[in-house]
C-alpha cells in the first residue's frame, strides 16, 4: 500500500506528540547519591525529559548497599533497573562490564518499547545497548571527554592504550549520534574520529542554588577540583610563587583531592609558598561559600570536557582565569566573562591573575557578563534543549 506524503507528515506528528520513552543507561549507580558531574548530567537529562513528559528509565549497577539519594531515585514517575552487579572497581570488571548483563538488556528491550538508548560511555560503552537494541530504537551515546592522542599522557600508557582504542571504535557501534557536552568535544568526535553524526547537550546548574555576590576586593583566588594531572594544578602553584612575588595579600585556596595531593604539597613547600591553603575535599555548602567569597575563579586544565564548576563560579559572581584549551573556552570569553591563558605558561597565568586581581572594576564587570553565562545554563534552558535534542533523534532528523 503506497502511503501518501500527506499521511507521513501526519504520521510524523504524531509520533512527536506520542508519549516518548527513553533508557538511560550507565555505569554508574544511579540510585546512589552523585559521585561526579557525569552521573549528575544523566540524571539531570532524565529529570528534564521528564518534566516534559518522557518516560524515563535509567539502567545502572546495583547500588552497593542501600539506595542513597539523589534528585530522582525517590520519584515514583521513573523507572530504574538495575543489572545484578555493583559498580566495578578495577579497569578489568570495568572493560567485563561493558558486556556484562547483555541478556538481561535484550529482555528489557524487548519487553519495553523506547524511543531511543542513551548510553553515558564514561569512557567504556555498553556494547549490547548498540547491537541488540531492536532497529527501531534510536542508538545514541554520550561522551563527556575526548582523550584521542592524550589519552597516554592523561591515564597512563597501559590505560591510555586502551580507552584511545574504545574511543576510535565509537563511529562503529551501529553509527550512534554522539551527544557531546561542548563544542569542542563534538568538533574532536568530528575531526578525530571522522564522526559526523553529532550534537551538543551543555551540562546544566541550579542557579537559585547559587548567590550572585561578586566580590572583587576579596584576597582569595580558587581552584575547585580533583588533584589530577590533566588538572595542571602545578602549573597553577608556579605561577601562584609569582603572585606572591609581587604581593604576600592574597591566599590561593587549592579545594579537592586526588592522586597528585601529595605530589602537590610537596611542590608547594619546594616552591616556598606561604598563602597557599589545601582544603581537601569540601562538601556542597562549604564549596558554594568558597565560591560566593573567591574573587577569581582559576581552571588551570590541560584540557575538559565541559566544566560545570566553572558555571557555578560564575552564577556566583566570581570570574573564571582559565586555560584556552578544549572545554574551558567552550563558555569562557577572553576578556568578557573572564581569562584565558596558555595552558602550559606558568609566567603568563601568573601575570594574569596579578593583573585582574589588581583591577577590582575589571572584576566586576566580568561577573556581571559571567551571570548571563551562568543563566545560559539553567536547568530551564537544559530542558527545552534535551527535549528537542531526544525528540529529533527518535525522529532520526539529525542523520
Amino acid at each position: 500500500m503506497r502511503t501518501d506524503a500527506g499521511t507521513r507528515t501526519q504520521q510524523r506528528e504524531a509520533d512527536r506528540t506520542r508519549t516518548k520513552r527513553i533508557l538511560i543507561r550507565s555505569s554508574i549507580p544511579l540510585r546512589s547519591e552523585f559521585e561526579g558531574g557525569a552521573d549528575r548530567l544523566m540524571v539531570k537529562v532524565g529529570e528534564a525529559l521528564r518534566n516534559v513528559g518522557w518516560d524515563v528509565h535509567f539502567l545502572s549497577p546495583a547500588p552497593r548497599g542501600s539506595a542513597g539519594d539523589n534528585d530522582l531515585s525517590t520519584e515514583s514517575d521513573v523507572t530504574f533497573h538495575d543489572f545484578d552487579y555493583a559498580a566495578p572497581d578495577s579497569s578489568a570488571a570495568k572493560i567485563l562490564n561493558s558486556v556484562r548483563g547483555a541478556s538481561f538488556f535484550r529482555k528489557l528491550v524487548r519487553e519495553v518499547e523506547f524511543d531511543v538508548v542513551l548510553d553515558d560511555i564514561s569512557h567504556i560503552p555498553f556494547y549490547p545497548a548498540h547491537f541488540l537494541s531492536p532497529d527501531s530504537v534510536s542508538n545514541a551515546l554520550f561522551v563527556h571527554t575526548l582523550y584521542l592522542e592524550s589519552a597516554n599522557r592523561f591515564l597512563g600508557e597501559n590505560k591510555g592504550r586502551i580507552i584511545h582504542l574504545i574511543e576510535r571504535t565509537l563511529p562503529y557501534l551501529d553509527d550512534p549520534t554522539v551527544v557531546c557536552a561542548g563544542p569542542s568535544t563534538a568538533s574532536r568526535v568530528q575531526g578525530g574520529l571522522g564522526h559526523d553524526r553529532t550534537a551538543i547537550l551543555n551540562p546544566c546548574i541550579e542557579l537559585d542554588a547559587f548567590d550572585f555576590n561578586p566580590t572583587p576586593e576579596s584576597k582569595t583566588v580558587l581552584y575547585l577540583g580533583r588533584l589530577t594531572r590533566r588538572k595542571n594544578v602545578g602549573t597553577l602553584l608556579d605561577a601562584w610563587r609569582r603572585v606572591e612575588a609581587e604581593s604576600d595579600e592574597y591566599e590561593l585556596v587549592v579545594a579537592g583531592t586526588g592522586y597528585k595531593e601529595d605530589e602537590l604539597h610537596e611542590r608547594a613547600a619546594r616552591l616556598g609558598l606561604q598563602n597557599v591553603d589545601f582544603r581537601g575535599y569540601v562538601s556542597e555548602r562549604e564549596k558554594r561559600r568558597l565560591l560566593s567569597e573567591s574573587a577569581l575563579f582559576v581552571i588551570p586544565s590541560l584540557m575538559e570536557g565541559y566544566v560545570t564548576t566553572g558555571l557555578e563560579a560564575l552564577a556566583s559572581g566570581t570570574p573564571i582565569v582559565g586555560t584556552d584549551t578544549y572545554g574551558v573556552h567552550d563558555y569562557v570569553v577572553d576578556g568578557d566573562n573572564g581569562r584565558l591563558v596558555d595552558p602550559e605558561d606558568a609566567g603568563e597565568l601568573g601575570s594574569v591573575l596579578i593583573e585582574t586581581l589588581g583591577s577590582p572594576d575589571d572584576i566586576s564587570r566580568m561577573a556581571e557578563q559571567g551571570r548571563e553565562t551562568a543563566e545560559d545554563h539553567s536547568f530551564a534552558k537544559f530542558t527545552e534543549r534535551a527535549d528537542e535534542l531526544f525528540t529529533s533523534i527518535s525522529a532520526g532528523d539529525n542523520m
